[in-house]
């Protein structure tokens, strides 16, 4: 059974444990995708208790400055439905703001609960000059204030 308290915490991304379950939960959710390193920026992982149900990271963006790319996340099936990927969005958009970032951007490919998640949580799509996604990726940005 799924708890109601999950938790979403801040990971050292220099420790094994947290590389181990990142890369589980990584693979878990992007089966057809090559494993990403996570060697760089901020990681979340959500729990319930002790059990890792979920994940996001951010990092600082390579091609605006004071901007934020907000990378991967991810949460299992059985804990859908219950508001964890925007609360995931959410501790990012509050991240981005502590760097005195200005804008978070990110893209989504075939996926209509994280699109709507991020309308929810005042993202809008926009045409980068230089898209960097799959062919057919939406692009999304949020002005922060």
């Amino acid at each position: 059974m799924r708890s109601t308290h999950l938790k979403i915490k801040s990971v050292d991304i220099q420790k094994e444990e947290i590389q181990a379950a990142l890369k589980q939960l990584h693979s878990q959710f992007f089966r057809l995708d090559e494993l990403i390193e996570f060697d760089s920026g901020a990681w979340w992982i959500a729990y319930d208790g002790i059990k890792p149900i979920g994940f996001c990271g951010v990092n600082a963006s390579s091609s605006w400055r004071k901007t934020g790319y907000m990378c991967r996340a991810g949460v299992k099936w059985d804990y859908r439905g219950l508001g964890l990927h925007r609360r995931l969005i959410q501790v990012r958009v509050r991240y981005a703001k502590k760097q005195g970032w200005t804008h978070l951007v990110t893209d989504t490919t075939d996926n209509c609960p994280s699109a709507n998640n991020l309308i929810a949580n005042g993202f809008r799509m926009y045409k980068p000059s230089k898209p960097w996604g799959l062919p057919g990726a939406c692009y999304w940005i949020k002005k922060l204030g």
